[in-house]
């Protein structure tokens, strides 16, 4: 729909009805009663005493297995249980008396306890991870190597994935990357296809539209994207009907799994997209994946996971074109939206087979992946480092000013931005807001520079947590860890830095 159609709406409609036909979905229809049945399985499991004996049978295992049935640790652990049980709330613990202290300074454990962390905005750049007492003799003998689901055809020798955006990823950024070792998160979009006219409004060029690609052209550049690298990539899609039809053509081309790619997937219509795939995959024998996203909370990741997704992209607002934060009020600390998610994963009652969670959003340095994975994330997810490159899928053009020391520049862009539903549907629709913005940023390096150091700053981070692979880190800031490292005493791994006022990218500080 052009600018011109957006003005057409007929004015004798409310908008609430002209919306609902616009886009109503009769897959929400068709999985209504699986939806109520998903949401009841999320109910249970955020229930609190639920939650509590999955901490206590699960830290259990971990000290039978950690610390060789440590007979005092039970003993302690038997205290402070009937301790936990005994509380309304979690913030009102008492014993010991320390563990009170800490859980108002540092995200340990209790963050992860009903009735704490609800409330909390904790950004990632506000955390910090203690070093241990390492094993690790050399930097060569660790491995950054990373699945970012539970299935082994998704390892990649990294611990980053692109972001699915037309500004981050094109067919050729996707074969170097897949040549080095990455998989692909390909995105759903209609390029621009002229750095000249592509940040120029239609009103300033008498209502003429950016010259981008056809639907037509997009879908047969996806098509030929997984004849090509299939196997290696996920092609992301919407929830409409029509893009979940596609999302099973791709699938049957080659494609390891679908992303389905909205702003909230805590929603119907993301379930019923889930739940649809699902059925498709099972039916057709597939063994394909499923990604969604996104989410920042535990009942949206335990909503995907029942109905069957297989890694969960955590984050709302903390993308540095996002400004989802500044328009809607959604949204919380990338850090509380992380540890959200390992809660929810933790107490899903197979842990091992539960769906792996991906840190999209904010993700600005290796420290940045660091973090997000000792939080419990396969991985971390980023746009704008992978579009600082040379070879990334945006279009560039020639700085313009004093900037001599960066010859070229290249169009950044938010997928919910004013650009982006300019170039996707011809304009804004007059009773939506934009959730993003589009400027021009420095081109600074090589796709083969970036990855390179990101694996060396990766291989240096590992020594510090005693920690020869990504599986370890990991290990070392699981729950169980943070629990049994307070009661005996010891640092939970965690902490708050110091640094001040948060610096999370999209989130303005007032």
């Amino acid at each position: 729909m052009n600018s011109t159609a957006f003005n057409m709406v007929e004015k004798s409609l409310p908008i609430e009805q002209e919306l609902a036909r616009e886009y109503s979905n009769p897959l929400v229809e068709k999985w209504k009663d699986t939806i109520l049945e998903c949401r009841q399985q999320v109910w249970q499991k955020q229930n609190r005493i639920y939650q509590l004996r999955q901490l206590e049978a699960k830290t259990r295992m971990f000290v039978d297995q950690r610390y060789q049935n440590n007979n005092y640790l039970h003993e302690t652990l038997d205290y402070v249980f009937q301790d936990l049980k005994s509380k309304p709330i979690a913030a009102q613990f008492s014993v010991p008396q320390y563990i009170g202290n800490l859980m108002t300074h540092k995200p340990c454990v209790f963050t992860f306890l009903p009735g704490l962390g609800t409330h909390q905005s904790i950004s990632q750049y506000d955390i910090t991870l203690g070093d241990r007492t390492s094993q690790v003799m050399s930097r060569g003998e660790t491995s950054i190597s990373a699945q970012v689901t539970n299935d082994p055809r998704t390892t990649m020798d990294s611990m980053i994935l692109n972001a699915p955006m037309r500004s981050v990823v094109d067919p050729e950024f996707a074969k170097i990357m897949v040549d080095a070792g990455l998989m692909v998160v390909y995105h759903r979009f209609k390029r621009p296809l002229s750095p000249e006219d592509c940040d120029i409004h239609p009103s300033l060029k008498g209502g003429a539209l950016p010259c981008v690609q056809s639907a037509e052209e997009s879908r047969a550049e996806r098509l030929q994207v997984v004849k090509d690298l299939g196997s290696r990539t996920f092609m992301a899609v919407g929830v409409s009907p029509e893009e979940i039809e596609f999302a099973k053509e791709l699938l049957q081309a080659g494609a390891v799994g679908v992303c389905i790619d909205v702003a909230l997937a805590n929603s119907w219509q993301a379930a019923a997209a889930v739940l649809e795939l699902k059925e498709f995959i099972r039916s057709s024998r597939l063994k394909s994946q499923i990604m969604v996203g996104n989410v920042d909370n535990e009942e949206g990741y335990l909503l995907m996971a029942a109905c069957g997704a297989d890694v969960i992209k955590v984050g709302i607002g903390p993308g540095s074109n996002c400004t989802t934060r500044g328009t809607t009020g959604a949204g919380k600390g990338q850090g509380s939206a992380l540890m959200s998610a390992s809660r929810a994963r933790f107490v899903w009652d197979d842990e091992e087979n539960a769906p792996e969670f991906i840190a999209d959003g904010g993700i600005e340095s290796a420290a940045d992946v660091v973090r997000a994975v000792a939080l419990g994330a396969s991985c971390g997810m980023s746009g704008k480092l992978f579009t600082k490159c040379r070879e990334s899928g945006a279009l560039k053009r020639r700085q313009y000013g004093n900037t001599p020391l960066r010859e070229w520049c290249a169009w950044s862009f938010g997928e919910a931005s004013e650009w982006a539903q300019i170039y996707t549907r011809g304009g804004v629709h007059p009773d939506y807001a934009v959730e993003g913005k589009g400027n021009w940023i420095p081109v600074e390096y090589s796709f083969k520079d970036f990855i390179k150091e990101m694996r060396a700053q990766w291989r240096n981070a590992l020594p510090y947590y005693n920690a020869h692979s990504v599986k370890e880190l990991r290990q070392k800031f699981c729950i169980e860890q943070q629990l049994c490292d307070l009661i005996l005493g010891g640092e939970t791994g965690v902490f708050l830095a110091s640094a001040g006022i948060s610096r999370e990218a999209g989130t303005r500080m007032v």
